[in-house]
């Protein structure tokens, strides 16, 4: 074994022999260092500017900036993509993003080493739609429907933000929008029903607002009898703002039950079913004759609000000018409302005062669970108009409904000028006034003192409607005109002053400019 002991030694003498030629000048590298980035940020989308201002500095650079280039970016699915949003060192970006949560990148790059420093941030969007006023109209540039918004956070000022659907299908004629309430414990029974001339469609009403379906494709509602199509949606009931405001909430109450009114059609469903029952708008479980209903519920609740009282739920005949009622969560025909109680100048059943209801709504009570309906009618033969109203109860001890009704105002049209012109009615419920608009001019109609005051405006009113759900006011009213010289809109927030012959009251810091021609508002907010 020796043997080979020797040559191996020596070969390793003659490797060490080679001389090392290798270059070994080592140089010093410019390591950089970030700071002044927060470890979260909280912008609303679409609202807010995220802003933020990096401290760099380099072991060799020190503040020297001039070599360094810059990229931000955020990643959309985790790391499956990036979009880049600027190449300056200090970001000011707004965060036009959907809600959600993000990652956002900032790197740094030495441009003579191409080394790069990379540091990362949450961007934690927030949805400023959550609470606001949806605001539905016709965008006249486009010939369209257009959702905006008026966006109220919380401590946060308040912003108008156009075109608020993220996936708009064009609609055409901007009529309506019809919330579901918040009742139901399941966020798919929740709908914003967004209505044009043609058709109803569906929305969410969550963070964002986006389409779900069209009515007549939805398969809610099958219908046997003949029916107008494509079938429309009037109204849901209950709704909010319909319930009285006592204690502070503005939430639809019923979390089982719903009914739709549709144009020739009543129907009503469990909610957890998915679909509504056969027509119930007749008088007998046998008859095929179905009146054409009011397009609009009245609620009569009590307090507390629960599902059984949606047997208040009147609907109006427009057929034979009365009022009718459900009879049961599973009834298949509805009741006439008559006067148990005879007497005094109007009938309940106003067809039978040869009389036809022009205007009806659903008023607020703040002190009791009966909300008033307010009536305007007029005769049948003569051009009379008169202001009526009443309130009533269910009583489950005899099974019969009881009203309590006004006295019946006739309306001095020599004072109401012009009432039967009017293009949009609105009642008070803090005081007896009806609000009435034409072209141009606002015109309070105190019908029980018999005078009236009006106001004109820059362009022609195309909406008029009491706002009982963001505040449980009864006073509180929005109005929108529109101009079509300068093709802008304007929205007041106004108020029924509590003295009469008072004037209108505009509220400070609440009138918006639009491009929209609006015909609706909604309130959104959860609680």
């Amino acid at each position: 074994m020796k043997k080979y002991i020797f040559p191996l030694l020596a070969l390793g003498l003659m490797t060490a022999c080679v001389e090392d030629e290798g270059n070994y000048n080592y140089k010093h590298l410019n390591v950089i260092e970030i700071e002044g980035i927060e470890e979260s940020y909280a912008p609303l989308a679409y609202m807010d500017n995220v802003k933020i201002s990096p401290v760099l500095s380099g072991s060799l650079a020190g503040t020297d900036l001039s070599n360094y280039e810059y990229q931000w970016h955020f990643c959309i699915n985790t790391h499956a993509s990036h979009v880049v949003i600027s190449n300056e060192k200090d970001l000011d970006w707004h965060a036009d993003i959907a809600p959600g949560v993000y990652s956002l990148y900032f790197t740094v790059k030495d441009r003579t080493t191409g080394l790069e420093k990379q540091q990362r941030t949450t961007l934690n969007v927030g949805s400023p739609f959550l609470r606001g006023f949806l605001v539905l109209g016709d965008d006249m540039e486009t010939g369209q429907v257009r959702l905006d918004m008026l966006c109220m956070p919380q401590e946060r000022d308040t912003a108008y933000a156009e075109s608020v659907i993220t996936d708009p299908i064009g609609l055409v004629g901007a009529r309506e929008m019809v919330f579901s309430g918040y009742g139901s414990a399941n966020e798919d029974d929740q709908f914003l029903w967004l209505l044009s001339d043609h058709y109803a469609h569906r929305l969410t009403f969550g963070e964002t607002l986006s389409y779900i379906d069209e009515f007549n494709e939805s398969g809610l509602v099958e219908l046997e009898i003949p029916h107008q199509t494509p079938m429309q949606v009037r109204d849901v009931f209950p709704r909010q703002g319909t319930k009285n405001a006592i204690n502070g909430t503005t939430q639809n109450r019923a979390r089982t039950y719903r009914g739709l009114i549709l144009d020739d059609a009543v129907v009503f469903c469990n909610v957890s079913s998915g679909g509504y029952g056969g027509a119930i708008n007749r008088y007998s479980a046998v008859s095929n004759n179905y009146f054409k209903p009011y397009p609009k519920a009245f609620i009569q609740p009590t307090i507390p609000f629960n599902n059984s009282n949606l047997l208040n739920a009147l609907v109006y005949d427009t057929d034979n000018q009365c009022f009718a009622r459900m009879l049961g969560a599973y009834s298949t025909y509805m009741e006439k409302i008559t006067d148990y109680y005879p007497g005094g100048t109007w009938n309940l059943e106003i067809g039978q005062d040869n009389r036809t209801m022009v205007y009806g709504e659903n008023g607020l009570n703040l002190y009791n669970g009966d909300n008033p309906v307010y009536i305007l009618a007029k005769d049948n033969d003569a051009d009379n108009y008169y202001v009526m109203y009443f309130s009533g109860h269910y009583s489950y001890l005899t099974r019969r409904y009881y009203p309590t009704k006004s006295p019946l105002y006739a309306v001095d049209k020599a004072v109401a000028v012009d009432i039967d012109k009017a293009s949009h009615y609105m009642f008070s419920s803090n005081r007896l006034v009806l609000l009435y608009s034409v072209g141009n001019r606002l015109y309070q109609y105190d019908y029980t003192r018999g005078t009236c005051i009006s106001h004109e405006f820059d362009g022609d009113i195309t909406y008029l409607e009491s706002d009982y759900s963001s505040k449980c006011s009864i006073k509180e009213y929005f109005l929108a005109t529109y101009n079509d010289a300068t093709g802008k809109g304007m929205i007041y927030k106004m108020e029924v002053p509590d003295i009469a012959n008072a004037g209108f009251s505009f509220l400070d810091g609440q009138q918006w400019e639009t491009t929209l021609k609006v015909k609706d508002i909604e309130w959104k907010w959860p609680n």
